[in-house]
């Protein structure tokens, strides 16, 4: 990843992150790596972020959670019916578009 691309994301998260190895690794898919592990000429070694999945799950639930309850939400039947709407990927997608990192 471009370190100039780099340097933007972390601009618009408002974070820099130390090991930015870690945070490449974060943002690549298992498809992407496993082309690039597999090619003929050029394969590079290229770790993908599936360790890292249920951990950004958990913490998108748990902020998902926090703002729900900051907007006045008070049953759980209501936080979970509002976070899995939340959580839909096209929803996500739009967010990432919105803060500029998709």
């Amino acid at each position: 990843m471009d370190p100039v691309k780099i340097r933007e994301l972390e601009n618009q998260v408002g974070h820099e992150f130390n090991d930015k190895n870690e945070l490449i690794r974060a943002l690549t898919h298992s498809t992407f790596s496993n082309v690039e592990g597999t090619k003929p000429v050029g394969a590079r070694d290229c770790p993908h972020q599936e360790i890292y999945a249920t951990l950004g799950d958990a913490i998108l639930k748990a902020g998902f959670i926090l703002l729900l309850m900051d907007k006045g939400v008070k049953t759980k039947g209501d936080i979970t019916i509002l976070k899995a709407e939340w959580e839909k990927n096209l929803k996500l997608a739009g967010v990432g578009r919105r803060l500029h990192i998709l």
